[in-house]
């Protein structure tokens, strides 16, 4: 069974596997040895207070086989010496998404933005 699982934990232990192990088999319920591994969705750190916390979410696998995720590495094509060019204004969501589509197709972006 695959579960998704959200840990608040500190920054030693959201870098020790075994610990990381240790506290999903504890929200669980489960024996430690029923978690079979688990795979990071998001990871957010929170340094606002005394104490830096790490907020892992994970998919945890219990009593099945373990299948770690592949992440897809990016491919973006070079666009220094493309001959065409667009002009983006505005740095917000679609203006960022607009540039990262261009430079997949191997045209060349120049993002205005009036803020600072």
């Amino acid at each position: 069974m695959q579960q998704q699982i959200s840990l608040k934990l500190l920054p030693e232990q959201a870098a020790d596997y075994k610990t990381v192990i240790d506290l999903l088999a504890k929200t669980t319920g489960k024996n430690a040895t029923a978690i079979t591994g688990y795979n990071t969705l998001k990871k957010s750190v929170d340094a606002r207070g005394k104490s830096i916390w790490v907020t892992l979410t994970v998919t945890a696998f219990i009593d099945e086989p373990f299948h770690k995720r592949t992440i897809q590495p990016f491919d973006f094509k070079s666009v220094h010496q493309s001959q065409k060019k667009v002009v983006i204004i505005g740095a917000g969501p679609a203006g960022l998404f607009a540039a990262l589509q261009l430079i997949e197709l191997g045209i060349k972006p120049l993002l205005l933005e009036r803020g600072k």
